[in-house]
């Protein structure tokens, strides 16, 4: 291509670029941006829910307690660890990493998964993990401990998919502001 084609693909480049950024922010000028929540269904209403004075009670933002990150942090990474496929070579076992303390880190990718790999190694197979609940049952300064109740999908080769209920642990060290995963405890087997 000759100077003149690359100036004016560049040229029309920039403008759709400004054009679309514009148009966004021209679009979110008219919907009002992000505005805070309200709670406006106060007892002073009237039948279709509004408040019958007008005012606007505002939502009181959501505290994320220690208790709160930890049982999700166990949720995630329960679902994410349990869940895998040979087509996509475990990818998201190995995308769970930065979870990981150093230790268990070094316990998944140097025994765990290799085993998936040695026991899954002739054709497809595949695990879906749902967790059905989850329980912090101790936490302390550093530390906490999850148990979950589970569900597995079992899927290996044309085999009819097979479903089992478990219950597993998850421990959680603290580690800075963030909790860590420090260890996977299947307690059904």
């Amino acid at each position: 291509m000759d100077r003149k084609k690359i100036i004016a693909i560049t040229v029309l480049v920039v403008v759709l670029i400004a054009a679309v950024g514009g148009g966004l922010w021209w679009y979110g000028g008219q919907s009002g941006g992000s505005k805070p929540a309200a709670n406006i269904g106060n007892t002073n209403s009237n039948q279709q829910g509004d408040a019958a004075d007008g005012t606007v009670t505002p939502v009181a933002p959501v505290t994320v307690t220690a208790e709160t990150s930890a049982t999700r942090l166990a949720r995630l990474f329960t679902e994410r660890f349990g869940t895998f496929s040979t087509d996509e070579g475990f990818a998201g076992i190995v995308e769970l990493a930065p979870l990981l303390t150093d230790s268990f880190s070094s316990w998944a990718t140097g025994t765990y998964l290799p085993q998936l790999r040695t026991t899954y190694k002739d054709g497809f197979a595949s695990e879906i993990t749902r967790v059905l609940s989850a329980h912090l049952v101790q936490e302390g300064d550093n530390k906490a401990t999850v148990r979950l109740s589970i569900q597995r999908t079992i899927v290996v080769g044309s085999d009819a998919a097979k479903v089992e209920n478990a219950t597993v642990r998850v421990d959680l060290v603290r580690q800075g502001d963030n909790w860590l995963v420090d260890g996977f405890f299947d307690e059904t087997k």
